[in-house]
Formats: C-alpha cells, sequence, structure tokens
C-alpha cells in the first residue's frame, strides 16, 4: 500500500477527530516460532505450501496500514488473493483466531485470483531467487498449473507468518481487501474503486467504512448526492 495514499486516509481520519497514524515499519523472522506448540503449525502450512527448505530463515516486513491504541488495520491488494494464500487459511491457527474477514478472504482467493495474475506474473513477484530456494522452480509465468508459482506461495507463508504474528500482539488485527464494497448512493462500490479516486463525494464513506474497521464508528454520512440519501448497509 503506498505511503500516499495511508497518508491520505489517515489525514481524513484525523480531521474527523479520531486519533489514527499510519504503522511504523517493523520485521521479525520466522525463526520466531521455531520452538514449542508454534512450530509445527508453521512447518505445517510450509509443507502444504510445498516448501523444501529450511522455514526458520525467512525474513517477513510487518503489513503497513492504519492504527489505533487498539487495532491494527492492513490494507490487502490483488496480490494477496491466489489458491496459496487460500491454503494458509486451513491452518488452525486461524480456527484459534476467529476474525471477520476470514470467510471474505477465502472468498477472494477463489473469485479474485485472475487480479493476481495481472501484476503477479512480473518476473521478481512470480519468482524470486529466496522463492526458488524455499519452494523450488515456477512453470512459465502465468502458469499455476504444475510448480505454478514460488513467488506466490513465499508471499502467502509471509503472509500467514504476518497474522499468526499479529494475532498475538495487544492490538487486534484487522485486514481490509480492496474487493469489500461500500454501499455508496444505491450501489455497492469496491473499496479498490472509491481508494483510486479519492473524490471528494466519496471520502465520507471511505472514513466511515474504514472508522469502523478501526473501532471507532461515525454517524451515518449525509449523502453529497442528494438530500436525505443515507449509506445504507
Amino acid at each position: 500500500m503506498q505511503q500516499s495514499l495511508l497518508q491520505f486516509l489517515a489525514d481524513q481520519l484525523n480531521e474527523q477527530g479520531l486519533p489514527v497514524y499510519i504503522t511504523r515499519p517493523g520485521s521479525f523472522r520466522s525463526s520466531q516460532f521455531k520452538h514449542g506448540k508454534e512450530a509445527s503449525l508453521v512447518e505445517e502450512v510450509y509443507q502444504e505450501l510445498l516448501g523444501k527448505g529450511n522455514c526458520w530463515n525467512i525474513a517477513v516486513s510487518l503489513p503497513e496500514g492504519l492504527e489505533t491504541e487498539k487495532v491494527r488495520l492492513t490494507i490487502d491488494g490483488p496480490l494477496h488473493f491466489n489458491r496459496y494464500r487460500a491454503t494458509t487459511f486451513q491452518s488452525a491457527v486461524y480456527a484459534s483466531n476467529p476474525s471477520k474477514w476470514l470467510e471474505p478472504y477465502r472468498r477472494y482467493c477463489r473469485t479474485a485470483e485472475a487480479e493476481c495474475l495481472k501484476d503477479g506474473r512480473r518476473q521478481g513477484i512470480w519468482t524470486n531467487k529466496e522463492a526458488a530456494l524455499h519452494f523450488g522452480p515456477s512453470q512459465e509465468a502465468g502458469d499455476l498449473y504444475g510448480t505454478g508459482s514460488a513467488g506466490w506461495r513465499l508471499r502467502a507463508f509471509q503472509d500467514f507468518l504476518n497474522d499468526f504474528y499479529l494475532f498475538r500482539a495487544t492490538s487486534l488485527h484487522q485486514r481490509v481487501a480492496v474487493y469489500d464494497r461500500l454501499m455508496v448512493q444505491g450501489r455497492l462500490i469496491p473499496l479498490q474503486q472509491l481508494l483510486q479516486s479519492r473524490s471528494e463525494s466519496s471520502k465520507p464513506y471511505l472514513v466511515k467504512f474504514l472508522a469502523r474497521q478501526l473501532g471507532m464508528p461515525l454517524e451515518q454520512p449525509k449523502d453529497p448526492f442528494g438530500p436525505g440519501s443515507q449509506e445504507k448497509e
């Protein structure tokens, strides 16, 4: 997620008196889970993704997003939704940490994989040195049969590790997808479309939606398209 977009969203929320800031950069290594009961859960997902190397030497960057004192919110784009990410959602980690975003994310992994392919077949995303080390050679870019994409597998595994890490944090771990839809003037509009436009008319709906995800609900915004109209949810 671009820093400029995150700053735009944080500014809009702050203008409404909501104390929100951009998440601070951070990272950890998979070796953090190497000991105890957690180790078997991590190894199981790595093996389900056909991992071939040492799963304990992978560096993971914490996802960018927005944060309050109580909630950490990540906004996920198309590269996070595909069959390999769906595999990670089968882990018992998610059964132990029920989240309202989980079922929509599973659905997007089935329905939005074609969107992931648009940018996901590029060199460096489809495969790279680290991905090949852990998940072996990839098929030709765009071919998801056979071994598919090592790069996608690595990204899915890192997303899983991020979830595992953040589930244990003091802040509530919340995710929002660009495919989530908001009701605007009687129409369901994908979040991605509103983020791209950043129009004045869409700002009240973006603010209300994000405030709700961050646990700071606002009153119903007035519809800028006409008197008396309201967002319906």
